[in-house]
């Protein structure tokens, strides 16, 4: 544990080329990868084949940043955004449970630049940020 009183359980990274996705016709189908509330909610953002880059990438990054998980679906990690745009992850089914009972929280951070989008994903224990 280090001076803010919370640990570090993993860190992910992830970048993912906006124009990749504007033919990825599969990631629009819902309940494959991403859930019918995730592609309404990027259909709301101002760009959706960029915000389905980024929900893209920020489901990468946090797979990269979590410990090894078995049957797990990518549906289990939704991609959304607050009131204020601001991107975070809701988490349900397997994963959802397992994070739940280790006290564990994922946060997120996006970034866009050109046609690049960059995820940044934090795993904490519950007493965190």
């Amino acid at each position: 544990m280090d001076g803010v009183g919370w640990v570090l359980i993993g860190l992910g990274h992830d970048i993912q080329q906006v124009t990749e996705m504007e033919n990825a016709e599969a990631l629009r189908q819902p309940d494959l990868f991403f859930t019918r509330r995730e592609i309404d909610n990027c259909r709301l953002q101002t760009d959706f084949v960029q915000s389905l880059a980024a929900s893209f990438s920020a489901k990468e990054a946090f797979f990269k940043a979590s410990p090894p998980l078995v049957d797990f679906f990518w549906t289990d990690v939704e991609v959304m955004r607050d009131r204020h745009g601001k991107p975070l992850y809701c988490l349900g089914g397997l994963v959802g449970r397992i994070f739940s009972e280790a006290g564990w929280r994922a946060t997120l951070s996006i970034s866009h630049s050109g046609d690049y989008v960059s995820v940044v994903a934090l795993i904490t224990d519950s007493g965190s940020i």
